[in-house]
Order: C-alpha cells, then structure tokens, then sequence
C-alpha cells in the first residue's frame, strides 16, 4: 500500500491513520470494502462499483456518504497525495465504534481510501495464465455470498493453502461439489464451446458483468450454472475476473493442465475486448 490514505475526508498519513480498537470493523469484522482499478488518474466503471457498494451497504444498514463526483474527488486526491496516477484503490466502509455486537441503531461509519500499486508480475501472468488449487471449503455464508464483506479469514487460509501448492489463488468449493469462485475474482470456464459461470453463492463482480456483455456482444453462449468438479477438469479454458486481475488466463487445476496447458483464444479475444473497453472509458472519461 501507498503512503498516504484518504481517512474520513482528511489525507493522512498511513503510519499515522488511527482508528478506535472499538471499531466495529476491527472488532466483529462488520463492514464492507470494495476495490477499482485506476488507469492513468481514470477510476474505471466507479459508478458500478459504489453502486454495488451502496447495495450492500443498505441491505446491512451501514450509511454510505457520497455520489459518484464525491467518490471521484476523493481518489483524486489520494492519487495527488500518493503522486500516482495508476493503481488499485481500496474502499472501506465499517459501522463505526459502538459497544457490544447489537449494531446501533443511527451509526457513525468509518471510511477510508488506500491505494496500491498493481503487481508487476500481473501482465506476464496475463499472457501465460496461472495455477490455481480447489480448496475444501466456501467463502461464506450464502446470506452473505453477494456482499464484500471484512470477513477475508477464508480468503486468507485459501490463499495460504493455494501458494503451499505453488497456486496463484485458490478456488472456493461447496458441500455439494461445485466450484464457485477464487478468493478475489470471479470463475469461468469454457465448456463444449459455451462460457460457464455460476449465478449464485458467488460475489457478483463488476468485472463479472463487464465480461458476461462483451461475450454476449461477441455472440459467445453463456450458462449460468454451477461448476462441478467435472466440469472443471474438462473445460477446454479457464480464466478469473475481477477489476484488478482484468480477465486472467488459468492454465492448471490441481497440478493438471487445462486442455493445452496455454491460455485459449476465447480467453484471448475477451482480454482485447476488455483492454478495448478500458481504452474508451479513459477517452470518455467517465
């Protein structure tokens, strides 16, 4: 993470950022985050993202201050503090401090801004795609499957799990079999020609949905339908979405290669569409 941060309206600096040992985020993990990509001082798709944020922010009853021009000054400042103009910025929303687990019925949120550079090694991974390991485990609960939620831990045990394979991320599972997600990106595969990706107990990524309308654009069939572990081994491609990761080719499951071992030409003409929609956002810039 950069330096400064962006801290309830004020530009602070990271080392100096406090926040109460009562917050409600630390404490109970009561909170939400979301996380956009920033291409050259250019938040892209913000305005899905907060309104995936506000969503979930209503149904938890977590008061979300700001509209679209509030959230795009704020990252503009970060960005001017930081003297960055690309990366990833990470927003984070808690209910506040208030004793016990009962949450308060009128909350003082606590909100702030970090922003991190993007991995270098990311473009490489792009054109040779990666390993990823199933875990024995979901990401949550199904009431919560659709919210960002701080509850990370099994993200954090997924991760450990996969990168003691070697993996790059790990693959979340559920009791009945199938494959829903990786720790912070969306599943898809191609199978018998058509893009497969579940609809339910999955976070619905802004990424996601961004790649499910450039499929359909290109006249690509899609299922939206859960993933068996069958289904997986025999998908002819494999890749992961999400803002950071933009459209990442998987190349192995498990120690076994996916069909030639190299990222597939559908997965190929998705991550020139996707670059393609980036490069006219930046030059509308909204």
């Amino acid at each position: 993470m950069a330096d400064t941060v962006w801290l309830n309206g004020r530009i602070v600096c990271g080392a100096q950022a406090r926040l109460p040992v009562t917050d409600r985020g630390l404490l109970y993990g009561d909170g939400l985050l979301d996380t956009l990509r920033i291409y050259e001082c250019h938040p892209f798709m913000l305005t899905q993202h907060l309104a995936r944020l506000k969503r979930s922010a209503r149904a938890l009853g977590i008061p979300l201050r700001g509209d679209t021009a509030f959230w795009r000054r704020a990252i503009a400042r970060l960005l001017d503090a930081n003297r960055m103009d690309s990366g990833a910025v990470r927003l984070t929303l808690t209910r506040g401090t208030a004793p016990g687990l009962y949450p308060p019925q009128r909350p003082t949120p606590t909100t702030f801004l970090q922003i991190r550079a993007i991995d270098p090694a990311l473009p490489r991974r792009q054109r040779r795609g990666v390993a990823v390991r199933v875990v024995p485990f979901a990401r949550g609960p199904a009431m919560l499957a659709e919210h960002k939620t701080l509850a990370y831990l099994p993200a954090v045990l997924a991760q450990r799990e996969a990168r003691r394979h070697r993996a790059f991320d790990g693959l979340y599972s559920n009791e009945d079999g199938s494959v829903t997600e990786a720790t912070t990106a969306n599943l898809f595969v191609i199978h018998r020609g058509r893009l497969v990706t579940p609809a339910r107990d999955i976070l619905p990524g802004v990424a996601r949905g961004l790649v499910l309308q450039l499929a359909r654009d290109m006249g690509i069939g899609i299922d939206l339908q859960p993933i068996s572990r069958a289904t997986l081994r025999g998908a002819g491609e494999i890749f992961l979405t999400s803002s950071v990761v933009e459209v990442l080719p998987v190349c192995r499951v498990d120690d076994r290669p996916v069909a030639t071992g190299t990222p597939g030409p559908l997965t190929r003409a998705l991550q020139a569409a996707y670059a393609e929609s980036v490069s006219q956002a930046r030059g509308r810039k909204v």
